[in-house]
């Protein structure tokens, strides 16, 4: 199977979402996913897919649940990543190029769609790269 090509566009539009949008959209991408984990939010998720809105939820129930998807796909991405971020010193970390490079790499591994692999690709570097892969100074 091809994997899509990643637009510049694609990359601005994740890079520009604040935190909140950025949670809500990763979950959204990641539902039903072996990724997702509704916990006890699952009687709240309903509530809001009968809403058909998803601001029908607080920011805090959207990033508690995309910290838990992000945790359960980042052992599957995180040997890619943490090798391209020491690797790859050519590109600013962070940058459109960057996030760009990452969400290429993670987008075959994850095996969802370019638009996940995006916004875990966002999600990993607003995290911080640092800590997630345990580099030291």
């Amino acid at each position: 199977m091809p994997v899509p090509a990643i637009t510049a566009a694609d990359v601005d539009y994740v890079m520009d979402l604040d935190d909140e949008d950025l949670a809500a959209l990763l979950v959204t991408a990641g539902a039903g996913t072996e990724y997702d984990d509704p916990g006890a939010e699952g009687a709240a998720g309903a509530i809001a897919k009968s809403a058909k809105s998803a601001s029908a939820l607080g920011g805090n129930w959207f990033r508690e649940r995309a910290r838990r998807m992000f945790e359960r796909a980042w052992p599957k991405i995180k040997g890619v990543v943490c090798q391209a971020y020491k690797d790859r010193d050519d590109l600013q970390v962070g940058g459109k190029d960057w996030v760009k490079y990452l969400i290429g790499l993670i987008l075959p591994i994850i095996g969802i769609g370019s638009g996940f692999a995006a916004l875990l690709a966002m999600w990993a570097v607003r995290q911080g790269l640092d800590a997630l892969c345990e580099v030291e100074d």
